[in-house]
């Protein structure tokens, strides 16, 4: 049976062996950790906020 996809938590050098091992295989970010990028902005901009309050209370 052939390979469909890849799906991994996004590394470097897994991105870069499934390209060279399976140049025609999609590859993709698990949902916990594409999730987890997603927010990472929200997250960073939400500590710098409390970090800010912090100094003025």
């Amino acid at each position: 049976m052939p390979i469909a996809g890849v799906s991994s938590d996004g590394q470097h050098s897994i991105r870069k062996a499934v390209a060279i091992a399976l140049p025609e295989v999609a590859h993709e970010l698990c949902h916990f950790h594409y999730l987890k990028e997603a927010a990472k902005q929200i997250y960073d901009a939400d500590r710098h906020a409390k970090k800010e309050l912090k100094k003025q209370v």
